[in-house]
């Protein structure tokens, strides 16, 4: 499960500033408006890390069900 999301994220080849803005953005320190130059590489990686987090936070919510 690890490697293929390492995998997809890496294959965004976003640059350093990219992956700030990304990062920025996913954690509501900024926002796409307030990042007005936002790429579409950089739209495209905020769903793949929206997508990796939404599974990530489920499959962590599954097991915590299942361990009480």
């Amino acid at each position: 499960w690890i490697k293929g999301w390492r995998d997809k994220i890496a294959a965004l080849k976003l640059t350093k500033s990219e992956s700030e803005m990304v990062q920025r953005i996913g954690e509501g320190r900024a926002t796409l408006e307030e990042q007005g130059n936002a790429s579409a590489k950089v739209l495209g990686a905020i769903e793949v890390f929206r997508a990796f987090y939404d599974e990530a936070y489920d499959m962590a919510a599954r097991a915590m069900e299942r361990n009480g």
